[in-house]
């Protein structure tokens, strides 16, 4: 035996995210679609035995009160020593019927739209296969993901990230690291076009490049054509510029455009039905009328067996967890709803007017949770008004200072989308002369705000729009 073997013990303290069941239940729940709630649904339903069936009603279908339900079903859990069973989550008899006997699929004024290719769900899927191990940077990973626009970049700073979830910000960052290394698009995750080249060119291997020093550094002289001052910057020929320009234009400034595939019209189901009753507005939450109809035999067989009885109230207790998250996913997105109707109301009834500043913390604020439930509670999630369907994020948008009060970014956007639309196509307006309108107006905004509004619009560079003509 070596003697100078040693048995070295070292205790380290390393702090984990664990979730539990009934959370990771509840927070799934709550984030969920409509469509999403359905297979959550289904799933539940496959996987515990005491439940026979579970019935999604429409809205106007209402007969029950959700809250006796639940109470009831409470109360059975809490006498499961006795001889007393669940009865179904619905305290009415529902009648025998095939439409029942499964969990329904109510395509509810569906709208029709186009089918595109999902830059998001890729993308997820791409970070699925990284097998992330720390639970906090994957939940970041993924959170950047559901941030990024139709172009790819990521719209919204890091520090916003870190306040709607609650993870520290150093991890979002290392996330947003991990979304920049996917090379398939490469460019994803940058915050404009700038980045996202560099981004692309660092994937190519021309972070020593000439091309690379040049969008680092004097991208703008590039994009007005200005070889000469760029020869005598970097010391080169303006062939070596034009050249690095070709390397250049290779890259793809809006990665995340080329997942924007029109294939067929299909259906966005909302997950909020708004309508109008006597001038006043109603809200219907689409999955908040749930029916689970529970085995009252199967239940009173096993409890009788003291072998089984655990195993049965282990499911008992998961179907209370279900009803909670259900209940607190109904109620939540119910107040944040109401809420964002009641600020937006003159937009609601004049889209002219613009919308109201409302951030995601206003609305935590207001009816007392995280930010981060607030957003869960609205991500992917489509909203039916009597005008329209429109992604609830949408009533969402940050302020900006203006002389007669502060407005919505949005406002701004559009301002800006209108001035290029109407432009003089020979002559186009440079982001500086949009900055310069928009002030006279009132709008106090930064050249550098216009440029990245109008990246996130999609709209091409002054040289660009000439060019094109």
């Amino acid at each position: 035996m070596d003697i100078n073997n040693n048995l070295n013990l070292q205790q380290e303290l390393k702090q984990q995210l664990r979730l539990t069941h009934e959370t990771k239940l509840s927070l799934d729940i709550l984030q969920a679609t409509y469509m999403e709630l359905e297979d959550i649904l289904n799933q539940e339903l496959v996987n515990n035995p005491l439940i026979e069936d579970i019935t999604i009603r429409k809205p106007e279908e209402k007969n029950v009160n959700i809250e006796n339900s639940k109470e009831e079903m409470e109360e059975n859990i809490k006498e499961s020593d006795e001889e007393k069973t669940f009865e179904s989550f619905n305290k009415a008899e529902i009648e025998e019927n095939e439409e029942y006997n499964k969990v329904v699929d109510y395509h509810y004024n569906s709208i029709k739209q186009i089918e595109q290719k999902d830059l998001q769900t890729y993308l997820l899927e791409k970070l699925d296969e990284m097998n992330i191990e720390n639970q906090e940077l994957y939940n970041a990973a993924k959170a950047i993901i559901l941030e990024l626009d139709d172009n790819g970049f990521l719209s919204i700073t890091t520090e916003e990230i870190s306040k709607e979830t609650g993870l520290n910000q150093e991890i979002i960052e290392k996330a947003l690291q991990i979304i920049q290394s996917i090379d398939d698009p490469a460019g994803i995750g940058a915050r404009d076009i700038r980045e996202s080249l560099l981004i692309q060119l660092r994937h190519k291997n021309f972070i020593d490049s000439l091309a690379y020093k040049i969008v680092e550094s004097h991208f703008e002289l590039l994009g007005k054509k200005q070889y000469e001052k760029l020869a005598q910057v970097f010391k080169v020929s303006i062939d070596d510029i034009k050249n690095a320009e070709k390397i250049i234009k290779e890259c793809d400034p809006y990665p995340g455009k080329s997942f924007k595939i029109i294939e067929k019209p299909i259906y966005i189901i909302p997950d909020i039905i708004v309508t109008e009753e006597d001038g006043k507005l109603k809200v219907n939450i689409m999955g908040s009328e749930i029916d689970i109809k529970v085995n009252k035999t199967y239940i009173e067989e096993y409890k009788k067996n003291c072998t089984t009885k655990d195993f049965i109230e282990k499911y008992q207790k998961n179907i209370k967890d279900l009803m909670d998250a259900l209940d607190k996913r109904s109620k939540t997105v119910q107040k944040i709803v109401e809420l964002i109707l009641n600020i937006q109301k003159d937009y609601i009834l004049n889209p002219e007017s613009g919308l109201k500043p409302l951030t995601l913390k206003e609305i935590a604020d207001a009816i007392g949770v995280h930010e981060s439930t607030v957003s869960r509670a609205v991500s992917r999630k489509y909203i039916q008004m009597p005008s329209g369907v429109l992604p609830l994020k949408s009533f969402f948008s940050q302020k900006l200072q203006t002389s007669y009060g502060d407005i919505s970014n949005k406002v701004a956007q559009e301002k800006i989308k209108n001035l290029i639309e109407n432009e003089n196509k020979k002559n186009p307006l440079t982001d500086t002369e949009i900055t310069e309108i928009l002030n006279k107006q009132g709008i106090n905004i930064s050249r550098r705000t216009v440029t990245k509004y109008r990246e996130q619009l999609g709209i091409m560079s002054v040289n660009m729009r000439k060019r094109k003509i």
